[in-house]
């Protein structure tokens, strides 16, 4: 069994987590015994774009209208604490609401006009 990924330039990737089965690196191995997917960048690409056709290029949280290029990806449920990576728990976010709601179930502090502090 081989994992080999194509890199953009088409010479695959080398020096990466990805193994072939006769020098599997401990980090790949890591991630077959625990059954983590990676989400590639193509399929990360893929599940933003379908967020912004749903819910449009604006944060979830405080609702301002912002390019997609500055829209990260957040996640309803953390991953943290067992959330997935599917779309039904995804949502689009400022950077700034992002990092402030951490790994919290509710909304950032800020976005519901509360001051911290």
């Amino acid at each position: 069994m081989q994992i080999q990924p194509k890199s953009s330039n088409g010479r695959g990737v080398e020096n990466s987590l990805f193994f072939n089965s006769l020098f599997p690196s401990p980090i790949a191995e890591h991630f077959l015994k625990t059954g983590v997917t990676l989400v590639n960048c193509h399929a990360k690409r893929n599940k933003k774009n379908k967020l912004v056709t749903l819910y449009g290029a604006c944060c979830w949280w405080c609702r301002k209208n912002l390019p997609k290029k500055q829209l990260t990806l957040d996640h309803l449920i953390p991953k943290s604490r067992g959330g997935s990576n599917s779309l039904e728990n995804l949502r689009l976010s400022c950077v700034e609401c992002n990092r402030a709601r951490g790994n919290s179930l509710y909304p950032p502090a800020h976005s519901l006009g509360i001051k911290e502090g």
